[in-house]
């Protein structure tokens, strides 16, 4: 269920979308197999939760695309870990979680 929700599944045109009163812009990529019901929808969730779709491509500007991974603790050790990703390409590596790893990775990256 969304309510005021603004990390909202878009349709994969890149549409995006800003809160009119809290300021907040969200964009994001979803394939759907009705692209104008599904676009439809997050309008009408957006407008009754007092936002607003904006163009496609109007707050692209805004955001960095980034690849995240999550890997539970008891798979790996930390250091083991740290050595194969960040050779790997890596950009970060959460170690705050006590249940998991959380990898952040360049979005074009195939060797993670």
């Amino acid at each position: 269920m969304l309510s005021r929700a603004w990390l909202t599944p878009l349709a994969r045109d890149g549409r995006a979308s800003r809160g009119s009163r809290q300021g907040r812009a969200v964009r994001g990529d979803r394939d759907s197999v009705n692209r104008n019901r599904t676009t439809g929808e997050i309008r009408h969730i957006l407008t009754k939760s007092g936002g607003r779709m904006a163009d496609a491509g109007a707050v692209h500007w805004m955001f960095h695309a980034k690849g995240v991974l999550s890997v539970p603790r008891g798979v790996v050790d930390e250091e083991t870990l740290l050595g194969i990703v960040l050779d790997a390409g890596a950009e970060d590596v959460d170690t705050d979680d006590p249940e998991s790893y959380e990898i952040t990775t360049p979005p074009s990256s195939s060797r993670l």
